[in-house]
């Protein structure tokens, strides 16, 4: 436990989905308040296996039992949110979570704790559903403080909460980020994320495949819930030996630093991440354009 003379201490919830684009936030938080102040956790899938980066065990952890999903799991989620906040009483609360926004949220209200609470998604996609929508207002009323990643989300919503809200991008944590190699660059387009919808995957092989290109390999690097659907796929393509699921790695960067093209395929993003190193390093980026059932195939670019 990291303890300060006068125990500042924040409780950070976070989502198990959200994780994986967090963790540089995360990072700098504790960069920027070494040996100072204490952090403990909440997240709420009922595991730790997401807890893998530096430093991690220096620090309180509480797993929520149990997924927080319908009114009852909300209810129980709640009980539990609300236990651990009495008996360690934090200075402020910080959510990555859209799933225990609202939880967390009303939680710290009953407790006296303030909160913010950190946007990590396109709000003119997600969530869905109007009832969502709306209640996700209603936990950005109850907010003390709101961080955006761009100008462009902190716009989308009204004034009221454009004034308690801040900018903050995504950091590169990275010092050693490779560089892309220009003079060996390899026949491969890459792209890096979760297997989900919203990367919007599907396009991806398809387009690969009917544009036919002999030379190029396509690699797709994260893990999620469509690699059963998207191996399947590539199946029904024929396309096994130039488009390989490569699942998760350490330090991607490694991976794709000599590859000639990097592709966003997403149909909606927050801050990628991913997108971000890979313009750092210096790769060429291809972005897809898409609208239902219509296939704009922009995003192959060669380097130079």
């Amino acid at each position: 436990m990291i303890k300060k003379k006068n125990n500042f201490s924040f409780y950070l919830i976070i989502g198990i989905l959200c994780f994986p684009f967090i963790v540089n936030v995360i990072m700098v938080l504790f960069g920027q308040l070494p040996n100072s102040y204490e952090f403990m956790f909440a997240n709420d899938l009922g595991n730790k296996e997401w807890l893998s980066f530096n430093n991690i065990h220096n620090y309180n952890i509480y797993v929520l039992p149990g997924e927080p999903i319908g009114v009852k799991g909300k209810i129980i989620a709640y009980r539990n949110l609300r236990r651990q906040m009495l008996l360690t009483r934090p200075d402020c609360l910080i959510i990555f979570s859209l799933g225990l926004a609202e939880i967390g949220v009303f939680v710290a209200k009953t407790v006296c704790v303030p909160t913010i609470l950190s946007e990590r998604v396109d709000p003119k996609y997600l969530p869905q559903s109007k009832i969502h929508r709306l209640l996700k207002l209603l936990v950005y009323h109850f907010c003390d403080g709101i961080v955006f990643q761009t100008v462009q989300v902190k716009q989308y919503f009204s004034k009221s909460i454009q004034k308690k809200s801040i900018v903050i991008q995504n950091p590169i944590m990275d010092d050693n980020l490779p560089v892309a190699n220009d003079n060996s660059a390899e026949k491969e387009i890459v792209a890096v994320g979760r297997l989900s919808i919203e990367k919007n995957y599907k396009l991806l092989i398809r387009a690969f495949a009917e544009l036919n290109i002999p030379e190029y390999r396509l690699k797709i690097f994260g893990k999620g819930p469509l690699f059963n659907e998207l191996s399947d796929l590539i199946d029904s393509l024929r396309m096994n030996d130039k488009i390989i699921l490569e699942g998760s790695v350490d330090r991607v960067v490694d991976f794709i630093r000599n590859s000639d093209i990097f592709v966003l395929s997403s149909n909606h993003e927050g801050m990628p991440n991913a997108l971000i190193e890979a313009m750092a390093m210096g790769l060429e980026i291809g972005r897809a354009s898409c609208r239902e059932r219509v296939y704009l195939y922009r995003f192959f670019f060669r380097r130079g």
